[in-house]
């Protein structure tokens, strides 16, 4: 998973810390880490999760241009009920204002998985 974002990015995306702490939390019982696979493609999504909801925390792919991370969340939103969580989140939709051309193609993402939206307020 960790090789995986650095290859894909090409670069070092976070602190070996936090990857650390992910790992933790996947012993611990509090997350899981699916991998997908589909011919020479693939790629691995991370979730943490308690009684009431699953959180969609980060995924990757090996081929980005394959819709395999698709199929990949849908798979564990099964694998979430089949704990007999209730909700899952996928996270928060990106401002219009903010949207660059990634982020436009991850609320599209978002759109077509999800029956509602939960509001969320921020106070700065």
């Amino acid at each position: 998973f960790k090789n995986l974002h650095h290859e894909v990015s090409g670069k070092k995306t976070r602190s070996d810390d936090s990857w650390e702490l992910q790992y933790e939390t996947i012993t611990s019982g509090e997350a899981f880490l699916a991998l997908i696979q589909k011919d020479n493609d693939y790629g691995f999504i991370f979730c943490n999760f308690n009684k009431n909801v699953c959180n969609y925390f980060s995924s990757v792919n090996s081929n980005p241009k394959n819709l395999l991370m698709h199929k990949g969340i849908l798979e564990t939103i099964k694998f979430a009920k089949k704990l007999d969580i209730k909700n899952f989140k996928i996270g928060n939709k990106t401002s219009k204002i903010e949207l660059d051309n990634k982020s436009e193609n991850i609320n599209f993402f978002k759109d077509g998985l999800t029956s509602y939206y939960l509001p969320k307020i921020t106070f700065k």
